[in-house]
């Protein structure tokens, strides 16, 4: 699995947030209907074949367990991490640290999160931090999930190079009615 998402992240495209002007952001808002460019659904479909993530695109949770190791204060501080995930919007992890007493810990569900410090102090995770989370750790869910969601606008903005190699800008974006994101803002944060 971790091969999968090293190659699915050297493949053409990465999926992460970006931003955009409110003028885009309030158009799109607006906007009831999702674009679906076939020349993006196609590229997004040759990624999701080169990377092999057919069978992963099927992965409904998972559990990941492994070392991490902190730098605080000039300090290694070093322990065990388990990592949990379910689709692209549930994810928590939990690392228990070998010099201290406690779990540094941090979960998201639809967007939603709270980070846990070793001393127990809660604090919650800005929505446009944690609506992405999830999809850091297997981004080419968040491929897959675009290429069934019909709610999704899937638009090729054109090429670009990327360390040196032509690749197609792909922009994918959840379409919200009027009344369930009036500012834009959903829609903004739930760009990549």
């Amino acid at each position: 699995m971790r091969q999968l998402c090293a190659l699915a992240l050297t493949v053409l495209i990465g999926v992460y947030p970006v931003s955009l002007s409110s003028q885009q952001t309030q158009s799109a808002a607006a906007t009831t209907a999702a674009v679906r460019d076939p020349q993006a659904i196609g590229v997004l479909q040759q990624a999701l074949s080169a990377a092999g993530v057919t069978a992963a695109a099927q992965v409904r949770d998972f559990t990941e367990t492994g070392n991490v190791t902190y730098y605080w204060a000039g300090q290694e501080v070093n322990g065990t991490v388990t990592l949990r995930g379910r689709g692209t919007d549930e994810f928590r992890f939990d690392a228990a640290l070998s010099t201290q007493s406690g779990t540094q810990s941090w979960a998201v569900i639809d967007g939603q999160g709270i980070s846990q410090a070793i001393n127990g102090t809660t604090t919650a995770i800005p929505f446009w931090n944690g609506t992405n989370l999830g999809q850091l750790t297997i981004p080419h869910l968040a491929l897959a999930a675009a290429l069934s969601d019909s709610t999704m606008s899937v638009t090729t903005l054109g090429q670009m190079t990327l360390n040196g190699q032509a690749v197609i800008d792909i922009r994918m974006q959840k379409v919200f009615s009027q009344k369930d994101d009036p500012s834009g803002e959903l829609t903004k944060w739930s760009t990549r």
